[in-house]
């Protein structure tokens, strides 16, 4: 039997990552695992609650009610494929919330928490800083010290020859 599965899934509240947390949870029941669903939103995060007197409280609000819609958004999707997909494997979710830029946030958590797989989506744009550096899914891809499965939407152009 195959071991548990750590997967990290950065959600955006969008369509394709709806379908990235889909993957996650269907791939961690076939084997049981974790799903740690991701949402970073840059200058939030738990040192500003813990730094700023003055707005702690709101900033804790505001952190706890994402986490709190990132786990419900989780379970009803759970919910749902255990009704398409009867005898999955518990899976186990946690949401976390936090701030700064999304590729170092993810590349933490994936080293801080031994991640083994990182799903996510990815939009297709391609502005000015991405031709510069890379997309965030490039820059996962080749600076993860785990696998990286990235998922086009419906109807993204695939390069042919």
């Amino acid at each position: 039997m195959l071991s548990a599965i750590r997967i990290l899934v950065p959600f955006d509240f969008t369509e394709i990552g709806r379908t990235a947390l889909d993957t996650a949870l269907w791939m961690a029941g076939t084997r049981g695992g974790e799903v740690q669903l991701l949402y970073v939103e840059e200058g939030i995060d738990r040192a500003i609650k813990r730094d700023l007197e003055d707005e702690a409280e709101a900033i804790g609000d505001i952190i706890d009610a994402d986490e709190g819609a990132l786990l419900r958004i989780a379970g009803e999707a759970l919910a749902a494929l255990r009704e398409r997909e009867p005898g999955l494997e518990d899976v186990r979710i946690r949401a976390r919330v936090a701030g700064g830029g999304l590729v170092d946030v993810v590349l933490g958590i994936v080293d801080e928490e031994r991640v083994d797989l990182v799903i996510t989506g990815t939009h297709g744009r391609s502005g000015m800083l991405d031709r510069l550096r890379g997309s965030t899914s490039e820059q996962l891809v080749a600076r993860a010290t785990c696998s990286v499965m990235v998922l086009k939407p419906e109807g993204f152009p695939y390069m042919r020859d």
